[in-house]
């Protein structure tokens, strides 16, 4: 599994580069067998846990390979870094090189923050951005030759997160649970934010929904609908291929 993306993502490749976009001290990683790994959350990824429910290794992080080892690696590589883009064609590239399984997902609700918790109106100009999604993957399904699109929505998700938070598991969904300077939060697992990120022990809704629920995350593109089994990994502004 090859993982492009931004902080939601990073496995630790920000540890080997020179930003101050880093977590690779505690308390990140307090959930992932209490070691600080540079990913920005207390546990694991949206990648790592659909990872691990496909029963695939995870992908380490690309930066944290040794030169000589990384074109030896096989099952996946993680190139994703906090505060990252995509570029436009990287997708074709990616084609090029054999790769023919697809999620992309737009970006979610930038407008919701722990520091103030939702703005709405910077909500509403996103979300044309996730309405336009699944028809540019159906172009894009018909232009390259057998390949497989699905559409991840998470700004329709945190809607039903918003709506009804304790069905999900969360008592606390507009503050963080860990803020700089100030002592971490005893009851983790009831706060949707780790720091500015999702909590990553609560992740796993994303990788345990219901068919009902998963509809409102995830889209096989219409004209070549992939099966259940091939929505590999559901995250905002980032995308996967295999």
């Amino acid at each position: 599994m090859y993982v492009f993306g931004d902080s939601s993502v990073d496995s630790g490749n920000n540890n080997n580069r020179n930003t101050m976009a880093k977590a690779n001290k505690y308390p990140y990683g307090i959930d992932f067998n209490n070691k600080s790994t540079g990913r920005f959350t207390n546990g694991k990824t949206f990648a790592d846990l659909i990872a691990d429910k496909l029963g695939l290794p995870l992908s380490p992080p690309y930066l944290g390979v040794i030169e000589s080892e990384r074109y030896k690696v096989v099952t996946g590589i993680n190139y994703a870094s906090a505060a990252c883009g995509i570029l436009n064609d990287t997708r074709d590239e990616l084609y090029d090189l054999g790769g023919r399984k697809y999620v992309v997902a737009v970006s979610g609700q930038l407008g919701c923050s722990p520091s103030k918790f939702c703005d709405e109106v910077k909500n509403e100009k996103i979300k044309p951005l996730s309405d336009k999604l699944p028809k540019k993957l159906q172009e894009l399904q018909s232009q390259l030759s057998g390949s497989s699109f699905i559409s991840a929505n998470p700004f329709n998700f945190f809607n039903e997160i918003k709506n009804a938070p304790e069905k999900y598991g969360f008592k606390n969904i507009s503050k963080s649970c860990y803020v700089d300077g100030e002592p971490l939060c005893d009851n983790r697992e009831e706060y949707y934010y780790f720091d500015f990120a999702p909590d990553g022990t609560k992740k796993q809704i994303i990788a345990e929904l219901d068919d009902e629920e998963e509809l409102i995350l995830i889209a096989p593109v219409k004209e070549n609908e992939a099966k259940r089994n091939d929505a590999w990994f559901l995250d905002s502004r980032m995308f996967i291929m295999s």
